[in-house]
């Protein structure tokens, strides 16, 4: 029948065409040959860039803090059934040359984004600066990736500032924040990551 799988039936496997793409082409045509990584794979954006990329029938691997944590990587695994995870902290060396071992292309979203400020600034800072610099590291290291794509956070510019008159988003986004915030409990529960 039609409908069976059969190897004979599948078309030739085509050549990768993005050395023939001018240097910014983005997205690459669709080609399953082509992996991407998507760094914090359970969070919001970065769940959505997961899903894109597999929209456009891209091989998607994703990075997550604990792959036992069920309330961050049920929700991913929902939106994205055939990505493959893998554990890596923005705070150690480990899993990161796994995770982008024969990837094209990664998006680095992951960057810790508190509900509340933080005691210590470094609590933020650290974790964003070192996690981006280990994630650059190894892409050097690992000879596939072409291209890092690396995102901020809204919490680069929210947090830090008085509220003034100059900077107005002061004033209206820790309103945005309790919203998102409860948007997000009422979405997931309460998951502690």
């Amino acid at each position: 029948p039609r409908h069976c799988f059969h190897p004979a039936r599948l078309p030739p496997k085509r050549q990768s065409t993005l050395s023939s793409l001018p240097p910014y082409a983005w997205p690459p045509p669709p080609d399953k040959t082509v992996r991407v990584l998507v760094t914090g794979a359970s969070g919001f954006i970065a769940t959505h860039v997961c899903k894109l990329a597999a929209e456009q029938t891209h091989s998607v691997r994703g990075t997550v803090r604990s792959l036992h944590n069920a309330c961050k990587i049920e929700p991913l695994r929902a939106a994205v059934p055939h990505i493959e995870l893998f554990e890596a902290d923005l705070l150690s060396d480990e899993g990161w040359s796994e995770a982008m071992q024969g990837c094209e292309y990664v998006f680095h979203v992951a960057s810790p984004f508190p509900l509340h400020a933080p005691a210590d600034e470094n609590d933020l800072l650290r974790p964003a600066v070192e996690g981006t610099l280990r994630v650059l590291r190894a892409a050097v290291a690992e000879a596939s990736v072409k291209r890092v794509i690396v995102t901020s956070s809204v919490a680069a510019i929210s947090a830090g500032h008085a509220a003034t008159a100059t900077l107005p988003a002061a004033r209206v986004l820790p309103a945005a924040n309790a919203r998102r915030a409860g948007r997000h409990r009422r979405r997931h529960g309460r998951c502690r990551t």
